[in-house]
């Protein structure tokens, strides 16, 4: 598995968010801790139409997380042990620990709400970065413009919700010191998303996260 960041100079005012909606339900149930509120602000995505039930779950998982990160961390990161025959990065578990510190000191951040036009951004790159076995974020080939304040992408996998976002957040790989990807997740400054899930030449498929201030 291997996954990117860039971040893109840019500047406005933050403002919170919130949708009363439910999404989910079942992958949640177990997690009894939470409280249904909870569960419906993360929910910002449940009913845009233009995306899939596996991008939806992207912005769902990220919104708990951002929501009460020190839960996040007792019920879903503590856990969280990769996908089933998948190789963990390099660092992977000095990784992993850092991010429970991390998310058990941290105060709630604004939800994440969708963006049509970081939608389409997330959607041309993903289509057509996947198209051409792109890694990174070089879009000179794909004619897609750069719409974003900040990008994420995700490569292999099942690319389901929870182990995209966990990947990032926990952020192994050799060139991935700095936890680009992780910041990016856990930034306030960031209120808007638009995420794209497509196939990828090499590595089967690919996410592609396009955030905004």
């Amino acid at each position: 598995m291997k996954i990117f960041f860039a971040v893109k100079d840019g500047f406005v005012i933050v403002a919170l968010l919130l949708c009363a909606c439910s999404l989910f339900p079942e992958e949640v149930s177990t997690q009894d801790e939470w409280r249904e509120e909870e569960y419906r602000l993360a929910g910002t995505a449940k009913d845009i139409d233009y995306l899939s039930d596996k991008e939806k779950e992207v912005y769902y998982y990220i919104n708990l997380a951002r929501i009460n990160p020190p839960l996040f961390a007792r019920t879903f990161a503590k856990e969280y042990d990769g996908e089933p025959g998948y190789l963990k990065g390099y660092a992977w578990d000095a990784r992993k620990a850092t991010l429970l510190d991390e998310l058990k000191a941290m105060k709630p951040l604004p939800v994440l709400m969708p963006d049509s036009a970081l939608y389409a951004s997330a959607l041309c790159f993903a289509r057509e970065g996947g198209r051409l076995g792109i890694v990174g974020h070089g879009r000179d080939q794909t004619g897609c413009t750069v719409e974003y304040s900040a990008e994420c992408c995700h490569y292999g996998g099942s690319q389901n919700g929870l182990s995209v976002v966990m990947s990032l957040l926990i952020d192994a790989g050799e060139n991935n010191g700095a936890l680009g990807h992780r910041r990016i997740l856990l930034n306030d400054s960031y209120i808007k998303l638009g995420v794209s899930i497509q196939p990828h030449a090499l590595y089967g498929s690919n996410t592609v996260l396009d955030f905004g201030r």
